[in-house]
């Protein structure tokens, strides 16, 4: 017979009051442990982790509100017993311990910071909201519709207190869902020597540790220089396949820029000297970069890299003759990439790079010169 919700709620009022009874409830400051006291308690039919987290998280507001703090503790030692730490039991315990002055970071679980990400990515989706994952039964599972509601109006009264620790502060914004300034607490390591900087630290290492791999997207611009410059600016459209692993960046990239000038060159095909006021240039190349940042989130690295650059003058009269030339160079260049990389692993990235080349247009208008890029790229990165 599956449990319905009723059933479910009666065997929790029915511990509750065997727990006062034999005074056996736990204190705020104490792990709630899994030490199989209540066991005895259990009935003897099963009842799943999903149908617990839904009705344990339409009680606990009412218990909170009703002050049944005895009842309130025997359900979050059932809940624990039965399923392990969860991100909604977490998210409760530790509003309730900064509401009584009783917080500690030392029962923390290892996984504290993919909870509270999970919860940030389940918040910003609005097809996700009343979700969480668990990660014993690996899937998500229905919160009541109330909780997260009643959890953000918990912590935002808890905001309003001046004597919090900066630990109280960070999860108390986190779970007020101003995610961006708990973020920030993190990372600009205004929690050093605390346990949940340990755990983050220890979580951002083995983030880095993953390979990563993305597709990114690109528009900008190609500045050349010097007697190059008769070419003009121009925009460029490019694609990059890039590899990262512990700070350490390694790609691929292809690159084309189809322009006109305003001032015609002269080019040389199969030993005729042609016109132009336009052109196509490709470029093909490798790269590798250092990250300069210690963020999950963002990402600075220097890059430099080798590749090759080709220009091909477009006249009608080269085409009408059946000829065509291409003016190549080798393309050493260096720069900056900044990446931007949010929850659900899409990437916006700001690229720069001098690029330094030498065009030699034998017989032609000299276009010696050097180039300077500049683009704004989107991709989706994905783990292995």
């Amino acid at each position: 017979m599956i449990p319905s919700k009723n059933h479910i709620t009666i065997f929790f009022l029915c511990t509750s009051i065997l727990a006062y009874v034999d005074g056996q409830c736990l204190t705020r400051s104490q792990h709630i442990g899994r030490d199989g006291a209540n066991d005895a308690m259990i009935p003897a039919q099963a009842i799943s982790c999903r149908d617990i987290a839904h009705t344990a998280t339409e009680l606990i507001p009412r218990y909170h509100r009703d002050n049944q703090t005895d009842s309130l503790q025997q359900l979050l030692r059932y809940w624990e017993t039965q399923c392990g730490m969860t991100e909604p039991l977490m998210r409760f315990i530790v509003l309730w311990q900064i509401e009584t002055n009783t917080f500690s970071e030392d029962w923390l679980p290892e996984r504290v910071i993919d909870y509270l990400f999970d919860h940030r990515e389940a918040i910003e989706s609005n097809q996700y909201a009343d979700l969480f994952f668990d990660f014993h039964d690996w899937e998500y599972h229905p919160l009541h519709p109330s909780y997260n509601d009643f959890t953000r109006r918990l912590a935002l009264r808890l905001r309003q207190y001046n004597d919090l620790s900066m630990a109280e502060s960070f999860f108390v914004k986190f779970y007020a869902h101003d995610f961006e300034k708990a973020v920030s607490i993190l990372s600009e390591d205004k929690l050093s020597g605390t346990r949940i900087d340990y755990l983050y630290d220890a979580h951002r290492k083995r983030i880095r540790a993953l390979p990563a791999r993305h597709v990114t997207f690109c528009f900008g611009l190609w500045s050349p220089t010097g007697n190059l410059g008769l070419l003009g600016m121009q925009p460029q459209v490019s694609i990059l396949a890039e590899h990262i692993q512990n700070r350490l960046m390694y790609g691929l990239n292809m690159k084309i820029t189809l322009g006109s000038t305003s001032e015609p060159y002269e080019f040389v095909a199969a030993g005729v000297s042609y016109e132009s006021n336009h052109f196509i240039r490709v470029h093909a190349g490798l790269h590798a970069g250092v990250d300069l940042l210690n963020s999950l989130r963002h990402a600075l690295f220097i890059t430099s890299g080798i590749g090759y650059d080709g220009i091909e003058p477009l006249s009608m009269a080269s085409v009408n003759n059946d000829t065509s030339s291409i003016i190549h160079s080798v393309n050493f260049n260096t720069g900056l990439t900044y990446q931007l990389t949010f929850q659900s692993n899409h990437i916006l990235s700001l690229m720069t790079r001098f690029n330094f080349v030498n065009y030699r247009n034998q017989g032609g208008t000299d276009l010696s010169g050097n180039i300077f890029t500049v683009g704004l790229g989107y991709g989706i990165r994905t783990y292995r």
